[in-house]
Order: C-alpha cells, then structure tokens, then sequence
C-alpha cells in the first residue's frame, strides 16, 4: 500500500510513517522545506514538497496513494492556534474532494481536546465536541470526514487521549518544562481532573489496524489507564530530581498564559476505546504515562537534573 501522510516529520506522522514501513508498505510523507525532505529520505519515505498553508501543493501526493493519513497540524505559534486549525480545516476540506469517489481511505487525526470536560467516568463516541473557537472547528471536521462515505471517501477520525512515549509530545514537554522552572511538578488549578492516555506506538499501531481494516467512523484511542494531572504532575517532579510535591498553578494567571490550553489542562478528558478494540482490533501493549514519565523513555530527561552519570 502507497500512504500518503501529512506530518511525516512530526510526532504522530513520524511514528505512523515509521510503522507503515516497517510492515512493509511505501510512505510519501508531506515536507514543507529541503530539511523536512531530507529528514523524510533518511528514513526510507519519498519526500513530497508541499505545505498545508497551501493545500493545493498536496494534491500530486494524494493522487498518486493508495490512502491518506493526515497527522500534520500547524503548532508553530500556539498564540495562533485558531489560524491552524483554519488552515487545517482548508486542507480537510482539499484532501476529501481529491479524494471523492475514490473509495480511498481518509483518516484524520482528533484529540480529546475537542470533547471539553469529560466528567470522571470514561466518556465513548457518542459524546459530542464541545468548546468554541478552533476546538469547535476541530469537531466540526471530525463529522465531515465520518460523512465523507456519502461521497465515496473511506472517512475515519482517530481521537487519542493525551499522546505520550519516545520523550516526545507538545504537552508532554510542555509540563516537563513548567516543573524545571518551578522545581516541582505543576497543575492547572487543583490537579484533581482525571486523562487518559496512549503511547505513541500503540497509537501509530491502531492507525496501521484502521488502514487495513478499511474501518471508517470514529474511534477514540487511550490506554484503560487513567491518571489525574495531579499524578503525572508528581511523576515528572520526581523524574525531575524534586519531591513529589506538586503546585497549582492558578487557571486565569494560566489562561493569560498559554491560553485555551489551560482550560484543557484543567478539565477532565477521559476516553473509553473500547469500539476501537473491538472493531479495529487495537490492543495497547506499551507502558502507564507515569511508568514511562519515571522508569522509561522520559526518565532519560531527568538525568542532568538529577546530578545522575
């Protein structure tokens, strides 16, 4: 199978591309300059120069795939979120009418972001988008690309919990770094909001199971453990080096701050994944967020802090 994915040097993209090879498919990955092109050359894919800021530079990668996974999204400036996501919706709407009557498969990178406050039970797929601004567009985009099959496209959304694993993730660092300027781990307000989570490479895995499964609809994707902010606050202040003491940050000095993010922090995004265990057959192997914040792959982060050798 030919994929053609959006974000390739990024996060999800680069772990969704790094695992569609290694099951024997071909990626052309999406790359916005020479850097990104190399990047997608070294690791086995074939580089399409193109821009999401324009998505007309993506239609020559799209016709001639096999699918498209779309995993790139503009984080550059998170002051400008609610420009991203209008050139993210602009590149949606692109990708779906060069892919119409195609029978192609479309998927669609989510997040539970767009759910607002879950409660503390874990919440399926019946629960509806809820937030306004960019998050409102998000979801928005969400029931385009599920109702795409009326116009001949395979449309699924993938909505991952609070993505981690490999020391990456823009929330992830962004936590890590608030706790290294405070000394210890930091919550928006009192921390008691419950997240679930999804390692990276059981997230790039349910994408592999959605593309050969030809699934379409929409699939929350999270690990069934759940950990308040207020743990994983405590874990990475113990990573850190610091006591597991951990420090509310105030949500309307944070929404000054980093913005809509904070409302996000604050609030509780549980997931259920169940209807993508049982149709997509996805079954997460990989480690708890605070396992891999403590003993994994984010313990390497905390070494110099640590005084460590």
């Amino acid at each position: 199978m030919r994929v053609f994915v959006t974000g390739a040097t990024g996060y999800i993209g680069g772990a969704v591309a790094r695992g569609l090879m290694a099951d024997g498919h071909e990626v052309v990955g999406l790359a916005r300059s020479e850097g990104s092109a190399g990047r997608i050359q070294d690791m086995g894919a074939t580089p399409h120069l193109g821009d999401l800021r324009d998505p007309r530079s993506l239609l020559e990668g799209i016709k001639t795939a096999d699918a498209v996974v779309h995993a790139g999204f503009g984080h550059d400036d998170w002051s400008q979120m609610d420009q991203s996501f209008d050139q993210d919706a602009a590149a949606v709407h692109t990708m779906l009418d060069a892919l119409e009557g195609s029978g192609r498969s479309f998927i669609y990178t989510s997040g539970s972001g767009v759910l607002g406050d879950t409660g503390p039970a874990a919440a399926d797929e019946a629960l509806l988008p809820s937030g306004d601004g960019g998050v409102r567009l998000r979801g928005e985009l969400e029931r385009i690309v599920v109702d795409a099959s009326a116009r001949g496209v395979a449309g699924t959304v993938l909505r991952p919990g609070l993505v981690f694993g490999e020391t990456g993730g823009g929330v992830m660092h962004m936590l890590i770094d608030m706790a290294r300027r405070t000394g210890a781990g930091v919550t928006v307000g009192e921390g008691h909001n419950i997240w679930s989570a999804v390692h990276i490479g059981d997230l790039a895995l349910a994408y592999r199971k959605a593309l050969l499964k030809h699934e379409v609809g929409l699939f929350n994707i999270a690990n069934d453990d759940a950990f308040t902010m207020h743990d994983i606050a405590s874990a990475i202040g113990r990573m850190l080096g610091f006591s597991g003491e951990v420090k509310q940050w105030p949500l309307e000095e944070a929404r000054s701050a980093i913005g809509m993010l904070a409302d996000g922090l604050a609030s509780n995004k549980r997931i259920s994944a169940d209807k993508a265990r049982n149709l997509l057959d996805w079954h997460p192997a990989g480690p708890t967020i605070t396992e891999d914040i403590e003993t994994g792959s984010y313990a390497t982060l905390g070494e110099g802090a640590r005084g460590d050798d």
